[in-house]
């Protein structure tokens, strides 16, 4: 993923502002969605040796 290119412009008040309104959005999300995101992070997180050996033997 490509990080976003931050106006240089910016003061440190609007920066804040972004920031906070950032937040409060990910705070929205994660309220809505929250047992979705976290069932999507663990299969996210299967690694290629646990998908290679599914039969439980390690």
């Amino acid at each position: 993923m490509i990080p976003p290119k931050i106006p240089d412009e910016w003061s440190p008040r609007e920066a804040l502002a972004v920031y906070e309104f950032i937040d409060e959005i990910r705070d929205a999300i994660w309220n809505r969605y929250d047992l979705q995101l976290i069932e999507l992070m663990k299969e996210e997180r299967i690694t290629t040796f646990e998908e290679d050996n599914d039969d439980g033997v390690f």
